[in-house]
């Protein structure tokens, strides 16, 4: 999952987190300071991020008159994304932790919020042009990232949301029922006439 990623429901999403959040300490003491944290580095950082993207931007389109440069863009902001990748990774996965055992709540307390915050100055520093400005709600709503990036079917069911390019359940039904009616197309056409 890249800083690309264009959920049109984040709003949503966060509201539904935030009102579905488990109401512990640990909870609450990590949301607070992550969420304070990262607002204020993001309002630090916005001018850089503004400058880093206003450049590459007026580099990248430049680049496309030049083939080389814009060449070197692409294989750039490719493997800025796979750097990318192990740390979403972490985050998403100490946030579903966080979710579903809170025996590991304590454990995951300092590492995550640093994580957490580390994440939100690298992806305001990331220079991509085409980069979604409400990704970065994924790391400063830490520890519910996981219930941004997968919300559970009720909130789908909820928000009356059926489209397969924004409901992961809707899609993954949809490939079940062509694949279901796949095989029985197969096992017809597999039996003598």
């Amino acid at each position: 999952m890249t800083w690309l990623w264009k959920v049109p429901d984040m709003r949503t999403r966060v509201a539904f987190a935030r009102r579905n959040a488990p109401g512990d300490i640990f909870t609450q003491i990590a949301r607070f300071i992550v969420y304070y944290l990262s607002s204020l580095l993001i309002f630090v950082l916005r001018p850089v991020d503004y400058l880093g993207r206003s450049i590459f931007k007026v580099a990248f389109y430049m680049g496309t008159v030049i083939g080389f440069f814009y060449v070197f863009g692409l294989l750039f902001f490719m493997l800025l994304s796979a750097l990318w990748i192990p740390f979403w990774g972490l985050l998403v996965g100490s946030s579903w932790l966080w979710l579903r055992q809170a025996w590991t709540r304590p454990i995951l307390l300092l590492p995550g919020m640093a994580l957490s915050l580390a994440l939100t100055i690298i992806l305001m520093l990331v220079p991509d042009p085409e980069k979604h400005p409400k990704y970065v709600t994924i790391a400063q709503e830490w520890p519910l990232t996981w219930n941004l990036w997968y919300p559970p079917l009720v909130y789908f069911e909820e928000h009356n949301i059926w489209d397969p390019d924004v409901n992961p359940y809707e899609a993954d039904r949809l490939f079940n029922v062509q694949k279901s009616q796949r095989q029985v197309a197969t096992e017809r056409d597999s039996q003598p006439s």
